[in-house]
């Protein structure tokens, strides 16, 4: 009984998702009861590493990835390109195409893959995500996501502060967590540092 729920349960996730063509699930689904009581567990030990982090990161396979969509079309994606602003700004930008044969809306998910540093860090992170308009058959748009330096920073407990490491960062644009389409470089020249006050 409790399996037929659970599957009832995934099977509304899905319809959910495809009413609007452009819906995407908002938590990682795991594919089996034991995956589900696993996932649970996870809460509890996998520290910076909970939901799709620890799957992704891990390679854990699961039957709905964090940001799965259904669609009556399908998307292609060219073009990514990030942009430095003023003050840490920085713009992604990327451009999809209605690649199926009836309109449709695309949810664009904006990843981030962090340099090796000695921090503990998932494989990638969301950072943002944009929707189309309605696109007909071949009809392509520009989609831009902005973020800023500091929201690649890790928390430091050594040093007490919120440390971005310098290096290249993946700047990836996925339809899900586990599904990129394309990605492009991002290069920190310096570490940005920022305390964290401690006293009054």
């Amino acid at each position: 009984m409790i399996k037929k729920i659970f599957y009832f349960s995934m099977l509304f996730i899905l319809l959910a998702a495809c009413r609007r063509g452009a819906s995407v699930v908002p938590r990682l689904t795991p594919g089996t009861i034991d995956e589900v009581i696993a996932a649970m567990t996870l809460e509890e030990k996998a520290g910076l590493l909970v939901g799709y982090r620890y799957f992704s990161t891990f390679k854990v396979p699961v039957s709905f990835p964090f940001g799965f969509g259904l669609s009556y079309t399908s998307f292609a994606y060219s073009a990514p390109e990030v942009k430095a602003g003023k003050k840490g700004q920085f713009t992604a930008s990327v451009t999809v195409t209605n690649s199926g044969k009836v309109p449709g809306k695309e949810v664009v998910e904006l990843y981030v893959s962090a340099p090796e540093s000695s921090m503990e860090k998932p494989v990638r992170e969301l950072k943002g995500f944009a929707k189309t308009r309605i696109l007909s058959p071949g009809e392509s748009e520009v989609i831009s996501i902005s973020f800023k330096a500091e929201d690649l920073a890790s928390f430091s407990e050594e040093r007490n502060a919120w440390v971005t490491d310098k290096g290249i960062y993946k700047v990836q644009f996925a339809a899900s967590a586990d599904d990129i389409r394309q990605q492009a470089d991002l290069k920190l020249k310096k570490e940005i540092v920022r305390n964290v006050l401690t006293k009054l």
